[in-house]
């Protein structure tokens, strides 16, 4: 037998790209990269930005044996980020 599980976790921080954007964001607007991760976060669902820690409980929720029924799916794990309009 052979399962297919992924998982897709795009509205998560810390991420180094995140942070170097942020950075450049805020220097260039004379303000903080945690000004501009604030006023990011508004866009997602949740209101902020998911941690690595929820991220990993999914993929260990994956690879557990309580998962062992689901195939061919994706987890996606973005606070909601790509469920709204």
């Amino acid at each position: 037998n052979m399962t297919t599980r992924t998982y897709a976790p795009p509205a998560v921080t810390p991420n180094p790209g995140r942070h170097r954007a942020a950075a450049e964001i805020a220097e260039a607007n004379n303000t903080d990269a945690e000004a501009i991760f604030a006023r990011n976060s508004t866009g997602v669902p949740q209101g902020r930005y998911g941690t690595a820690e929820e991220v990993a409980a999914g993929v260990v929720f994956l690879a557990s044996s309580a998962a062992n029924y689901i195939n061919g799916t994706c987890l996606t794990i973005d606070g909601g980020v790509g469920t709204h309009v």
